[in-house]
C-alpha cells in the first residue's frame, strides 16, 4: 500500500474495545510492517479505545507505544503533517476523521473514509496548504487473517502477531536472614501456581517487560537481573512460544489497593517448595538454580 498519509477508521458500539477490534488493528500494524510502510507517528482520535486500539497497532508494527500520540487539535496536526518527512496513521471514527479530512488535512474526496486502512496521497502546493486525495483502501476483511513470523515478513503464519511468541518472566527473590524466599502467584484462573510472566513488549527490554509483568501481576518491584536463568518452552496460540527467565531481587510490594492483579494471590515459599508447585519443569529446575545464580551473579 503506498501513501503519504494514512489513516485507520475503526466504529465501536460498545466502549470498550473487543477481541476482533483488537486483532483487527494488529492485523493493519502488521500489514503496514509488511509493506516497510516508515510510518514516523501515529496520532489517535482521544477516547480510551482508540488509545488502546493504535497501542495494539503500533505493536503489531514492532514499535513501542511512544510512537502513539493522543491526537490535540487540528492545527497541531496540520504541522506535523507538514514537518514529517515519512508518513504518519491518523486512528479514529469515521466521523472524526472524515471532520479532520474536511477542515484540517483538505482531504478532496473525504466521502472515501471508512471503515478500514485509506492511504493518501499529496497534491501539489506548499505543504501547509497541499490537498490530500485517497489513492488506496482495505477493508478490515482485505487486511491479511494471519500474521508473518518472523516480522514483518517471514514465511511462517500465525494466529497472532510475531511478538506474542517471545516472552520475558522473573523469579521474584528476598533474603530472610540467610534463608532465601521466592514469590509465586497464582495463574490467571487460579488453577496452579506460577511466577510473573508476559509477552515481550516492543520498545522495552526483555527485563523491563517482565518487572513490567511482575509489578501488574504481583505487586513485586525491584532490579531485574541482565543475564537469563535460563528459557523454556510452551505451546500457545497454535506455535511454540519461548520464555526467557530472569532473576528478581524484590525491593517493595505494592499495598492491595495498588496491586493490579490482586486476585491471584501471592506467597513467598522456599525454592524447592515453590520449584515443586509451578506448573512447568524447566521452570521449577531455574528456581532449584536461582541460590547458585544469585552467588555467581550477584544480583
Amino acid at each position: 500500500m503506498n501513501g503519504d498519509l494514512f489513516i485507520y477508521c475503526a466504529e465501536f458500539k460498545e466502549e470498550d474495545l473487543q477481541d476482533d477490534q483488537k486483532r483487527d488493528g494488529q492485523r493493519a500494524g502488521a500489514y503496514l510492517a509488511s509493506q516497510q510502510v516508515p510510518i514516523a507517528a501515529v496520532y489517535y482520535q482521544g477516547q480510551p479505545p482508540f488509545k488502546e486500539l493504535s497501542h495494539k497497532l503500533v505493536k503489531a508494527m514492532g514499535c513501542g507505544i511512544h510512537k502513539a500520540q493522543v491526537l490535540e487539535d487540528g492545527n497541531g496536526l496540520r504541522r506535523c503533517v507538514a514537518k514529517k518527512n515519512k508518513p504518519i496513521l491518523l486512528v479514529g471514527s469515521k466521523a472524526h476523521m472524515r471532520a479532520l479530512a474536511q477542515e484540517t488535512l483538505n482531504i478532496v474526496d473525504a466521502q472515501l473514509i471508512r471503515p478500514g486502512l485509506i492511504g493518501l496521497r499529496r497534491k501539489g502546493g506548499k505543504k501547509e496548504q497541499q490537498r490530500w486525495s485517497v489513492c488506496a483502501y482495505l477493508q478490515r476483511s482485505d487486511l491479511p487473517r494471519l500474521f508473518a513470523f518472523p516480522a514483518p515478513d517471514g514465511p511462517e503464519r500465525r494466529k497472532r502477531p510475531a511478538y506474542y511468541y517471545t516472552q520475558s518472566a522473573v523469579v521474584p527473590y528476598k533474603r530472610v536472614g540467610d534463608e532465601l524466599k521466592v514469590l509465586v502467584i497464582g495463574s490467571s484462573k487460579r488453577k496452579h501456581l506460577v511466577v510473573p510472566k508476559g509477552i515481550h513488549e516492543p520498545g522495552l527490554s526483555a527485563q523491563e517487560s517482565a518487572a513490567k509483568e511482575s509489578f501488574e501481576e504481583a505487586g513485586a518491584s525491584g532490579p531485574v537481573a541482565e543475564a537469563p536463568l535460563g528459557h523454556y518452552t510452551y505451546k500457545k496460540w497454535g506455535a511454540e512460544c519461548t520464555v526467557f527467565v530472569y532473576a528478581q531481587q524484590v525491593e517493595a510490594l505494592a499495598p492491595q489497593e495498588d496491586w493490579e492483579e490482586s486476585h491471584r494471590g501471592r506467597q513467598w515459599m522456599q525454592p524447592a517448595q515453590a520449584a515443586q508447585r509451578v506448573k512447568d519443569p524447566a521452570l521449577g529446575a531455574m528456581i532449584l538454580r536461582l541460590e547458585q545464580y544469585i552467588e555467581k551473579e550477584q544480583v
